[in-house]
């Protein structure tokens, strides 16, 4: 196994470690406030993004990259949604409650993150020097709408 996959490798252990510690830490300081719920399942959907981005390049798993790039911009979805959530929460004087616009907001996130699943987000995958490279659809438009939107 070459240094670098093994580094690689130990970064992504202690980066997803971190990041769930982080995120345990800060929810169990006052579980009811909605900015520790908030960031507590960022932390958890950025550490399974990771693990999905990191496994979806590796070439030992050049026969499953497309599902696993399928799975990775599945969790990019609610990861970019639960960082605006995160940052409208933050000055709270200037938030206005809108329920409604959260239900909306909520059934987008859940259609983007259906079709991040289906071959129109990533149609295939090229192998190109041993190395996958994802072939996008045309669904890659409301993703990439939604994700710029929400960052």
């Amino acid at each position: 196994m070459p240094s670098s996959l093994t580094l690689s490798t130990l970064f992504l252990a202690l980066s997803t470690i971190a990041n769930v510690a982080i995120g345990i830490v800060v929810f169990r300081q006052n579980p009811r406030r909605k900015i520790n719920a908030t960031y507590a399942a960022l932390a958890a959907v950025m550490s399974v993004w990771l693990v999905m981005n990191y496994l979806s390049y590796l070439p030992a798993y050049l026969g499953s990259s497309l599902y696993l790039i399928r799975w990775s911009v599945f969790w990019a979805t609610p990861m970019n949604a639960l960082m605006l959530s995160l940052v409208l929460q933050l000055p709270p004087e200037m938030r206005r409650e809108r329920p409604w616009a959260w239900w909306a907001f909520g059934g987008v996130m859940l259609l983007i993150m259906g079709l991040t699943l289906s071959p129109y987000v990533f149609a295939s995958v090229a192998v190109v020097n041993g190395m996958p490279h994802p072939q996008p659809g045309p669904g890659i438009l409301p993703f990439g709408i939604f994700s710029v939107g929400t960052n």
